[in-house]
């Protein structure tokens, strides 16, 4: 038990540190890289367990592919540590967002949702849309700490509204989730498509926004006919809070997803930082600010407050940092191979010998890497 235990506090600490290292390369003016990269393969090498079966396979083959392809450059240190880290940008970022797990832990927003639910959504038609909209809110913030969360706020709700609960949370919160992901500045597929395309995030925010909400649309509209939608709510007598207080705690949320979306754009528009350097540093002030704010309510005990927020930041410690740095080796393996493969000479090869090929294709190149997509889907 000892031995896990320090296991644990090693791993916590690599990660942290690697949070420390990610922003200290903002303001120092000494190169990083190779100490980033140290603790990054260490974060890897204790992390990688936490994987299931596929994502440690799926790790191991993109890390050695990756070398392969750097060594047709020929292998440096310094290179080799530019691989490793290069997506270290979105592990870092993925870990800050969880934060936001403590001001809504000391703000009680869980309590304050469920009350609003209780309240003023009749029927599971009305949590249905209610569920979608704040799993694809706190998906721009949490990342993938947002089904737990969404889940254990909301859980009891849906259970009193809906018959079927189970597929119904599953349904709602699964698809505001993933269409969240389409815009939000924190989701490892925008940070993706902006690395490949070099196109920012800025630009990609309005179209992938509007893509977002026709999908809850398109999502509320493909379950609005099935009979567990038709069920009423069992009607329960529960303690009612006052509407400012409602209303106050849930527009404070909102403000401060709000508050991140232009933060980062701010940021980013700027040019002081990278997208994904952006929207961690916005990370971070918003919720020092919430934090802060929570503490200087006059209806807040100091007392009270510094129990919550200790309370809170051990949660982080022992949940918080795991749950944004789960998927931590497999982003070092594949942006050891994306980086290996973009400054191999097999890249320019292919690019020189397709190049002319895919020139005549025009609009119907969409139509080919749609199935190519889609062919690795299923792979």
């Amino acid at each position: 038990m000892e031995r896990s235990i320090n296991k644990a506090t090693i791993y916590h600490s690599l990660v942290l540190s690697l949070i420390i290292i990610q922003l200290l390369s903002l303001i120092v003016p000494v190169n990083l890289t190779l100490l980033n990269a140290v603790l990054a393969i260490g974060v890897s090498i204790l992390g990688i367990q936490s994987l299931s079966r596929s994502f440690q396979v799926a790790t191991l083959i993109f890390f050695i592919a990756g070398l392969g392809l750097l060594s047709t450059t020929g292998l440096s240190i310094n290179g080799l540590a530019m691989a490793i880290t290069s997506m270290v940008d979105i592990v870092v970022l993925l870990v800050v967002m969880q934060l936001f797990l403590i001001p809504v832990t000391i703000g009680n927003y869980q309590a304050t949702v469920e009350a609003f639910m209780q309240k003023h959504i009749r029927g599971p038609k009305q949590t249905f849309t209610f569920v979608m909209i704040v799993t694809h809110l706190l998906s721009s913030i949490l990342s993938m700490g947002t089904v737990a969360i969404v889940l254990s706020i909301l859980g009891d709700s849906i259970k009193r509204q809906v018959k079927d609960a189970t597929r119904f949370s599953a349904t709602a919160v699964t698809r505001g989730f993933t269409l969240g992901t389409l815009w939000a500045p924190g989701a490892a597929t925008i940070f993706l498509i902006s690395t490949v395309t070099k196109v920012g995030w800025t630009q990609l925010f309005i179209p992938c926004l509007i893509l977002g909400l026709l999908g809850l649309l398109l999502a509320y509209l493909m379950e609005y006919n099935q009979p567990y939608m038709r069920i009423q709510p069992v009607t329960t007598n529960t303690k009612q809070q006052t509407r400012f207080t409602e209303h106050a705690s849930l527009v404070s949320l909102v403000a401060a997803v709000i508050a991140l979306l232009i933060l980062s754009f701010v940021l980013m528009e700027s040019k002081v930082v990278s997208s994904m350097n952006a929207v961690t540093l916005s990370g971070l002030l918003i919720v020092l600010i919430w934090v802060t704010a929570l503490g200087l309510k006059p209806t807040t005990g100091q007392t009270a407050f510094k129990f919550a927020l200790k309370k809170a930041s051990l949660d982080y410690w022992q949940h918080g940092i795991a749950s944004g740095a789960a998927l931590a080796p497999f982003f070092v393996g594949i942006g050891t191979f994306t980086y290996g493969f973009q400054h191999s000479t097999i890249s320019s090869e292919l690019t020189h010998a397709l190049a002319p090929s895919f020139a005549h294709l025009g609009w119907l190149l969409i139509v080919l890497i749609r199935q190519i997509v889609k062919f690795k889907l299923n792979i």
